[in-house]
């Protein structure tokens, strides 16, 4: 059970250092086409219900390029891509999204590859 719960901590870590990488891997690699969004909205989406983004390329094998927001409530919202500029509030929201994940990673103490807690003069 440690090594899944290592595991999943090590792809929430990556997910929060390389969430464009991973995301563009995660759609490449999907067979379903719900996972794509067909068409995006231009309504503004509000700050204080995502809780994360994926951007979405027609190199991943999806129709159009996107920013899908996913909700608190894991709802995905289809927005234009983020350097459309047309639409600066997508760019805004990312910017936000990505300073707010960069603080959260400011925690104290390192994990080496075992997912072990390293803490200067403290051992396991």
């Amino acid at each position: 059970m440690l090594n899944y719960r290592c595991s999943i901590f090590a792809l929430v870590i990556y997910h929060y250092h390389c969430h464009n990488e991973l995301s563009l891997f995660l759609l490449a690699f999907s067979n379903n086409a719900a996972d794509c969004c067909l068409s995006t909205s231009d309504s503004f989406v509000p700050r204080r219900i995502v809780d994360s983004y994926i951007i979405q390329n027609i190199d991943s094998g999806c129709p159009i390029p996107a920013t899908v927001f996913i909700t608190k409530k894991n709802r995905k919202l289809c927005s234009p891509p983020a350097n459309d500029l047309r639409y600066p509030w997508v760019m805004k929201l990312v910017e936000y999204i990505d300073n707010r994940n960069d603080k959260s990673k400011e925690r104290p103490g390192e994990y080496d590859q075992a997912c072990r807690l390293i803490t200067p003069g403290f051992s396991v």
